[in-house]
């Protein structure tokens, strides 16, 4: 039987995203009036808010608690900065490619991992805000690697970084999923 432990009131808007805080002491909020809320799970109490240009979707904590990179409906990878409840950055888009997906590395808090909108995967160093690498997932070298017939349309929807290793996994809409080597 599930239990709910603990009932919270996030936001007065639509929550968008949602992403505990390494140690489980807070909680950052996305909501659909644009505005990110830091949270403390255990009283519930609302501690900052930023507004941010468009309605975030895609929320990950890093390492360091006063960072989050955060995805929002414009497509545009941000750092904020929790401590100045302000943005930090804004990744300048290689080749003006939108992003669909962010995931920040467990290991490496310099280091994240977006998903364009052109099925490609890049890697920023965050420390600094530019992309160093591109993975492009070659539709011909994926499918020679699984059993997806050639007239079944395919993409990546989303990504994650492995625990410990330098590796992707990407999956798609096809229930296929890579494990994909990378060099941070």
């Amino acid at each position: 039987m599930d239990v709910i432990l603990a009932q919270h009131c996030l936001s007065d808007a639509f929550t968008s995203c949602m992403a505990f805080s390494a140690d489980g002491e807070h909680i950052i909020v996305g909501a659909e009036d644009s505005r990110l809320r830091l949270v403390e799970s255990a009283s519930n109490t609302a501690t900052s808010e930023i507004t941010l240009p468009a309605i975030p979707r895609i929320v990950s904590w890093s390492q360091f608690q006063d960072t989050v990179i955060v995805l929002c409906d414009d497509r545009v990878p941000r750092l904020m900065n929790l401590s100045t409840q302000s943005i930090a950055s804004e990744l300048q888009l290689f080749n003006n490619v939108q992003q669909q997906d962010i995931a920040l590395c467990p290991y490496d808090a310099t280091q994240a991992a977006t998903l364009g909108v052109d099925n490609n995967v890049y890697l920023w160093d965050i420390a600094v805000g530019i992309c160093h690498s591109v993975l492009v997932t070659d539709e011909k070298v994926l499918r020679a690697n699984t059993l997806v017939p050639e007239h079944y349309g395919w993409f990546i929807n989303t990504l994650c970084w492995h625990p410990t290793k330098a590796k992707l996994l990407l999956a798609g809409n096809n229930s296929l999923a890579w494990i994909w080597p990378v060099q941070v």
